[in-house]
């Protein structure tokens, strides 16, 4: 990200922008997910908010920067106050990149009026209004990747992602236990998929979201960019 943002200012700002809009969001869904399912604790510590200082924690911003993909501070969840431990915080991890998924489909919603003759015309008319449709076709359009990214990379179900508490949740029992006790692995895992990606280029998370976010970044943007 830092080096895109002394590339091309512009994009850049723009990318970290919606990142940081779309790791609010997602942050907030869960404290809001947990509050519903009975958990008031992410609530009680201010975390129902779109304010990206309390989302934020220094190590997940540090990656953002290097290498574009990042995270928030976890949402705590004290499980004594969910009434089905397993079920509850499937819902809770799930919120984060449902969240995602629903600013990606409002923001693809925003470029496809944006596109439209009437109202491109009309932006252009404005003073300054190439750049203004330029600002808002690069929000709309990194918006929609970032989020979808951001989604389809939280699903990957590996601890401490929310996909892992989502499989949890769906598994039978016996092997929702066996899950958890992989834990201690996963992280590493993780980490060697981003570090091999950052370090030899060859990313599993990168062909990851060749063939899957790419395809519906183009298809909510209309097929016509990326």
């Amino acid at each position: 990200m830092l080096w895109r943002i002394l590339d091309n200012p512009q994009a850049g700002i723009a990318m970290l922008a919606m990142l940081v809009l779309a790791i609010s969001f997602h942050e907030m869904a869960h404290a809001w997910m947990a509050l519903r399912r009975g958990d008031d604790t992410a609530a009680r510590m201010g975390r129902l908010t779109l304010n990206p200082a309390v989302h934020f924690d220094p190590m997940g911003i540090l990656f953002i920067m290097v290498a574009t993909i990042g995270w928030g501070r976890p949402v705590p969840v004290n499980p004594l106050n969910l009434k089905d431990v397993r079920r509850d915080s499937m819902f809770i991890a799930l919120a984060g990149p449902v969240s995602n998924i629903l600013q990606a489909m409002v923001l693809a919603v925003l470029y496809r009026l944006i596109t439209i003759g009437a109202v491109e015309n009309a932006i252009l008319n404005l003073p300054s209004g190439e750049s203004i449709l330029l600002a808002c076709f690069m929000v709309t359009q990194y918006g929609v990747l970032i989020n979808l990214a951001l989604a389809f990379f939280n699903l990957i179900p590996l601890f401490p992602l929310d996909g892992e508490k989502i499989l949890g949740g769906i598994l039978p029992y016996e092997q929702a236990i066996k899950l958890e006790g992989f834990r201690q692995h996963s992280m590493m895992i993780l980490f060697m998929l981003l570090a091999t990606g950052m370090m030899f280029g060859v990313s599993i998370i990168g062909f990851y979201f060749d063939i899957v976010v790419m395809p519906l970044t183009r298809l909510f943007l209309g097929f016509s960019l990326f």
